[in-house]
């Protein structure tokens, strides 16, 4: 059982570090948009429920997925990560 919670963990952290890669080769520049966590609802759009559930481009009431210290994320990228790890349409909100 250690081992495999050993093996898990290391697993893991190398998806960790894929995913740190695929977001620093999606930067926020030119014309790109940084994504975006909804700060209310996000019944009004039709997708998740509760607060900061829906992932989308800046509008009132949102905030970026990126916080203080780190760099912007290309809003496409969001989606774009969730289908490579397999999560629902949803999965990344």
């Amino acid at each position: 059982m250690v081992a495999e919670r050993a093996a898990a963990d290391r697993s893991e952290a190398r998806l960790l570090a894929a995913v740190v890669h695929f977001v620093d080769l999606h930067p926020v520049a030119g014309d790109t948009r940084a994504a975006m966590v909804s700060m209310s609802s996000a019944s009004d759009s039709g997708a998740g429920s509760g607060p900061g559930s829906a992932v989308t481009w800046a509008r009132p009431g949102s905030a970026p997925v990126a916080r203080a210290g780190t760099p912007e994320v290309a809003e496409d990228a969001v989606e774009e990560l969730a289908a490579a790890l397999n999560l629902s349409r949803d999965g990344h909100r």
